[in-house]
């Protein structure tokens, strides 16, 4: 399993050089899997180009999830090893934060009253 990826025109991971690696990475267009917004939060998903699995018998972890608000940065994250299951991923995380800010929202909301 190597460390460096790149992806195909199927948006299948390939294993590739450092130097090709960084060539990808600065296109973060072709790197992105979705971007949404919820209420303060933007949550972005992308291919990482490397791989963070530090397991060398399972498959690489090569895409992310990542919820950011505002002020506070990064609040979640959820990581995967496909494209297919990022953008799985992003629509389960877009559902989870809508989830939380409706459960929270009243909340806050009495509490300034």
């Amino acid at each position: 399993m190597g460390m460096y990826y790149v992806l195909d025109e199927n948006k299948n991971a390939v294993e590739c050089t450092l130097e090709e690696a960084s060539k990808f990475l600065v296109d973060l267009d072709s790197r992105r899997v979705a971007e949404s917004y919820v209420g303060e939060y933007r949550i972005s998903t992308a291919f990482m180009v490397i791989n963070s699995n530090s397991v060398d018998y399972d498959p690489p972890i090569l895409f992310g999830t990542f919820v950011f608000t505002i002020d506070e940065g990064e609040k979640l994250k959820q990581k995967y090893s496909t494209w297919k299951e990022a953008e799985e991923g992003h629509y389960q995380m877009v559902c989870r934060v809508e989830k939380i800010l409706n459960i929270t929202m009243p909340t806050i909301r009495k509490l300034k009253i």
